[in-house]
């Protein structure tokens, strides 16, 4: 549904969760990141700070060659490393979301930054098995594959979400 607060008061707000962000030396976990990311470009505010946001995102997923976590990202930015698979989730239902609803309000930075994000990403999903009793994980990963796969112009990623939610009906 469209956000319905006040947009009055989005900038003070958006304001306050920068100076988190935008602070190396704050903790911070991937789902504020993102979701400051989602909410700034949803209003078209501070496009800059929106693409620095992504750039913080991106050093927290996991770019190491032969990593059994590869493309996921960590809970927190100041996480040695992967400790929670679900971050992959968190992650990409926010990264998909962004996509769908405001890619046309991103500048060319931002898009590079999520055009990266996005594939890495499922590689990260794909690593992470995770089973139908965890819903609200497992409807996540189906979402991150689906969104990303179509963010992507990707059939068989997207196809992979739509197969898991297919298979998993017909199994249980």
């Amino acid at each position: 549904p469209a956000w319905n607060g006040d947009p009055a008061l989005a900038p003070a707000e958006l304001e306050r969760q920068w100076r988190v962000v935008a602070n190396p030396d704050q903790p911070t976990g991937i789902r504020g990141i993102l979701r400051f990311a989602v909410e700034a470009a949803g209003i078209g505010w501070e496009p800059n700070r929106v693409t620095a946001a992504l750039a913080r995102a991106r050093s927290c997923q996991d770019l190491a060659a032969g990593s059994l976590t590869r493309g996921n990202f960590k809970w927190r930015s100041d996480h040695p490393r992967v400790l929670d698979l679900n971050g992959g989730e968190f992650a990409l239902q926010l990264l998909g979301y962004l996509h769908a609803a405001h890619a046309n309000r991103l500048n060319e930075a931002s898009l590079e930054l999520l055009r990266a994000m996005l594939p890495d990403g499922v590689e990260g999903l794909r690593g992470h098995e995770v089973r139908i009793d965890y819903t609200n994980i497992f409807v996540m990963k189906c979402w991150g594959l689906i969104a990303a796969g179509e963010a992507l112009g990707r059939t068989d990623i997207a196809d992979d979400g739509y197969q898991d939610r297919k298979s998993t009906r017909l199994n249980s």
